[in-house]
Order: C-alpha cells, then sequence, then structure tokens
C-alpha cells in the first residue's frame, strides 16, 4: 500500500489539488489526513470538499486538528464573532457548507489501523506521542530566529533535525516508551521523518500542505509512505512545484480578503516568505492593547486593525497590501 501523507491544508485548494495529482502520478492507494483543515486561507469548504470526494475513492484515514475544534465552541455574543483575532473563526465557519462542517466535526482526534500487519497511529500533534519533543526545539517560530532574512536548505535543515532527534536525551526516552508502530502528526507545519534502526519505528511529520511556513523557499510538502505485503516501510519526503505568485493574486480577489483583511494579509505575508509571523504579531498586540488601555479580547476591530498596521510597517518597512 502507498499513502500520500498529508496535513495542515488550511484552505488552500490550489495546493491539496496540486499535491493530490502528483500522489496520483506517484500511485498512490490512499491517503493519510493529519488535520487543520480549513483555517488561514480562502477555500475552506472546497477543501472538505475535496477531502470528502477523495474518501469516496481511495482509502482515506482522516483525524482533525485543533483548529476544527474551534467550530465547536462558537460564543453568541455577536461583537466576539467579528472583531480581532476571533474574525477568521468565524468567516470560515459561515463559508463552510452544513453537511461539510457535520464531516469534520465528527472526524476523531486518533485513530489507529493496520496495514499489512504494522499499527498506523494518526493523531495532530507530535506531543500526543513523544511530548514536547519536536516542539521545544523545532517550531515554525524558532526557525523564524534561526534564519531570519535568509531561506532554509532542505537537506541542512533534515540533517540538524537528524542529529538532534538522534542525540536529545527527552526524544529518545519518549520514543523508547512507544510501542512499535508507524506514528503520523502534523501541526508544526516542518516537514521530517524518523525511522529506527530495526525499521519498527516510524514517525512521520509531511508539514504543511496550504501555510508551509518552514523557511524553505520553493516547493509544497508531503510524504509518501509504502508499506509492502511483508510490512517493510519505505518513505519519501516530496516537494511538489508550486505557482506561489500566481495563488497570492487569486488571494488577493478572495472574498476572505475583502472580509477578514488583516487576518489574510498576515497569511499571505507568510506565504509570501515561507515564515511564520502570527505568533510575533499576537505577542505585539497584547503589547499594542495593552498601550492603548484595552484590556477586551478578542481585540476589538479598531484596535486589530491599527495595531496591525503599525506592527506590519515597522517589521517590513511598508504599508499593508
Amino acid at each position: 500500500m502507498r499513502f500520500a501523507v498529508i496535513s495542515d491544508i488550511h484552505g488552500n485548494l490550489p495546493a491539496l489539488d496540486t499535491v493530490v495529482e502528483d500522489a496520483g502520478r506517484n500511485l498512490t492507494d490512499g491517503f493519510l489526513f493529519a488535520g487543520d483543515y480549513c483555517l488561514g486561507n480562502p477555500y475552506p469548504d472546497g477543501c472538505i470538499a475535496r477531502m470528502r470526494e477523495l474518501a469516496g475513492q481511495y482509502v482515506c484515514h482522516t483525524v482533525r486538528g485543533n483548529q476544527e475544534a474551534y467550530f465547536e465552541r462558537m460564543p453568541e455574543d455577536e461583537a466576539a464573532r467579528t472583531d480581532g483575532n476571533g474574525q477568521i473563526i468565524y468567516w470560515c465557519h459561515r463559508n463552510i457548507l452544513p453537511e461539510n462542517l457535520e464531516y469534520i466535526l465528527k472526524l476523531p482526534n486518533r485513530l489507529c489501523f493496520q496495514c499489512q500487519g504494522r499499527s498506523v497511529h494518526m493523531t495532530h500533534s507530535s506531543a500526543d506521542f513523544i511530548a514536547d519533543s519536536e516542539h521545544r526545539k523545532w517550531s515554525p517560530s524558532k526557525l523564524l530566529k534561526r534564519y531570519g532574512g535568509s531561506f532554509a536548505v532542505p537537506e541542512e535543515l533534515k540533517k540538524d533535525m537528524g542529529h538532534y532527534f538522534q542525540t536529545d536525551r527527552q526524544f529518545r526516552e519518549r520514543l523508547a516508551e512507544l510501542p512499535e508502530g508507524i506514528y503520523i502528526f502534523g501541526h508544526s507545519h516542518i516537514q521530517w521523518s524518523y525511522m529506527s534502526e530495526n525499521r519498527k519505528k516510524v514517525l512521520i511529520n509531511p508539514g504543511s500542505c496550504g501555510l508551509p511556513v518552514d523557511c524553505v523557499a520553493d516547493g509544497i510538502p508531503y510524504t509518501m509512505l509504502e508499506i509492502t505485503d511483508t510490512g517493510e516501510v519505505s518513505l519519501e519526503e516530496r516537494r511538489v512545484p508550486f505557482d506561489m505568485d500566481r495563488y497570492l493574486a487569486l488571494f488577493r480577489k478572495s472574498v476572505q480578503c475583502r472580509e477578514v483583511p488583516v487576518w489574510s494579509r498576515l497569511i499571505m505575508k507568510q506565504l509570501e516568505t515561507r515564515k511564520e509571523y502570527i505568533s510575533l504579531f499576537l505577542q505585539y498586540m497584547e503589547e499594542y492593547a495593552g498601550e492603548m488601555g484595552e484590556l477586551r479580547r478578542p481585540f476589538p476591530l479598531p484596535v486589530w486593525e491599527r495595531g496591525f498596521e503599525r506592527w506590519y510597517r515597522t517589521l517590513f518597512g511598508e504599508e499593508a497590501v
């Protein structure tokens, strides 16, 4: 069996289609989806519809991400639905058809299935398997500090991560506690994998299909997993060419960009630079709101918009467009 492992689509339907087409050319038998399908890019409903279509054509196993849970906690207060950092959640919720929303809300947080005698475990975050062994060292915000204005070389990044996972005591201890099996997750938006010497324990993070902020300049990441009839496992980490400039031109014309401008401009900047800025912006907003004497959360929309404009000019030396 050959599976295309995909995670963190974040509403980017053109990227999902690009990966699906590449997986088809690589003779995939199925798809493994590891969560976070909707928020960020302008096409949440299209992504869910595409996944449901694939489930009718291929063997598919799917878990929900942390962001799918947001739709279960929709406040009744209209201001909370439209202001500040909650705005993108409610826009996304309004733009998903009821049957597609029902589909993602019924997805399990974790699942396990058998394939060719191997146990395959799926969840959204590696923390469920190896605690914070990944996130305390490897996250998009940490890569931003490491690479700054430059880009990561994928081979060097993989080498550095490989050395870390071979030598980090906490990771080795957590790995020793895991039963034999294949462990699939996403969340960090960084593509990596690990296979023990006896090939009995395999960890796979395919990276982010829809919001690749791993400081790598080119391509959309996903991972091909093959499990032979005898249970042997092989992996291929792929990055598929993607015309980001063309996609950003579509994004700027989208309804989301018009109705949720701050979040949209922030996401577009991340896609343009392949770097994660959300955590920096939210940290700045807490400081800015403090200066303004604003205690309300989510941030009132005028404070949110003014704070974004000032943060963007300060960081990038230009007006947000």
